[in-house]
């Protein structure tokens, strides 16, 4: 059954989708048919959980789909089961789940000294007192032809959709404890 839940009136109103998953599509180029949809079910689901789906429809737009179950089976069994369509992998979601509304994106840090300790890096962002920040990985890079330490730091952080622009603007020369590097995002130009 399908409900309508406004618990404040300030909220937008969302539908709450009871015993369902979502296959969201947008990662392919073009929608799929209905009987594209089934084959896959057929081989990502064992014939019990097959037999336990009640409905499969299209929500807000033809590239996601909600698949609604019987009671007496629990959708949260088969929650981020990864079915194939079409070549791509797509984990079947809690159709009630809320988008993720943060980025993510990774910094490089260069031209620090090798014994240079990643863990330090936190205080970089730490210094900007950024409302949502959240450093998700601090790591080391390697040449991709030997598994040597290429000097550059990582650092993946996840923050608030509206700090974009002061996170965009934190790529630049910088002194960290007194030590000029450079700090770039990746996939954008210094």
């Amino acid at each position: 059954m399908l409900a309508m839940s406004l618990a404040n009136q300030s909220e937008i109103p969302r539908w709450i989708f009871k015993n369902s998953v979502k296959l969201n599509l947008k990662k392919l180029d073009k929608p799929v048919s209905h009987k594209t949809l089934f084959s896959a079910l057929d081989i990502a689901l064992n014939q019990d959980e097959n037999d336990a789906i009640t409905s499969i429809y299209n929500f807000w737009s033809n590239k996601v789909w909600i698949i609604k179950f019987n009671s007496a089976f629990n959708s949260q069994d088969i929650y981020n089961r990864k079915i194939n369509i079409n070549g791509t992998n797509i984990n079947l979601e809690d159709a009630n789940k809320l988008p993720d509304l943060r980025r993510y994106c990774t910094f490089r840090f260069h031209f620090l000294p090798s014994n240079f300790k990643c863990e330090l890096l936190k205080n970089f962002f730490d210094a900007f007192r950024i409302d949502g920040l959240r450093i998700e990985d601090i790591s080391e890079e390697n040449y991709k032809d030997r598994p040597l330490k290429n000097g550059v730091k990582r650092v993946k952080i996840s923050y608030p959709k509206q700090t974009e622009n002061i996170i965009k603007n934190l790529s630049r020369p910088a002194n960290i404890f007194g030590l000029r590097c450079v700090v770039s995002i990746v996939g954008q130009k210094p």
